[in-house]
């Protein structure tokens, strides 16, 4: 009998696991939006501290941090959990979501400017970036400067005023 059973020697690692599909699709945008949002929160949280003297809630972000993370076992991700895991799972994202939620709304007083006409783009890489930005609260003659009063060029299509940045910065309408 012996001889008649296959042996496997060493790691049980089956390397053609990586990137694969699942079956539950919306664990595995959770899952991303989450590290996104928890990235983006956890830059803001420091720039409020340092810019605004908002204490750095360290409890609540290693909190949801801690649920996402929860929401990674090997079984979950690729769809081979029971569906009492994945119901559980969308208890678990909205919780880390109103966790963040609550650190967004704390910190947001420390780093926006709540005046008329005046907004806040961030560029949340770690590299300089030129992008698109739309809004939406405008009219056709409004004109938008940047934080040293350069005029940017912009138009409006489809009820978005759009311009180009090329850096982060705050700029006023």
């Amino acid at each position: 009998m012996e001889g008649n059973l296959p042996v496997w020697d060493g790691e049980l690692y089956l390397e053609f696991h990586r990137g694969t599909y699942t079956s539950q699709a919306y664990n595995k945008k959770m899952n991303r939006k989450m590290e996104f949002y928890l990235r983006n929160t956890e830059i803001r949280s420091v720039l409020a501290k340092e810019w605004g003297g908002i204490a750095y809630d360290r409890e609540r972000l290693q909190k949801a941090w801690k649920i996402v993370l929860c929401q990674q076992f090997h079984d979950i991700l690729p769809g081979s959990s029971i569906r009492e895991v994945y119901e559980d799972s969308h208890v678990e994202y909205e919780k880390a979501c109103q966790l963040l939620a609550e650190i967004e709304n704390e910190i947001s007083q420390a780093l926006y400017v709540e005046k008329p006409g005046v907004y806040t783009v961030w560029n949340n890489s770690n590299w300089k970036r030129s992008s698109v930005v739309m809004i939406s609260e405008t009219s056709d003659g409004d004109r938008f400067r940047d934080e040293n009063g350069q005029l940017l060029g912009s138009y409006t299509r489809m009820g978005y005023h759009r311009f180009w940045l090329r850096t982060w910065l705050r700029f006023l309408l």
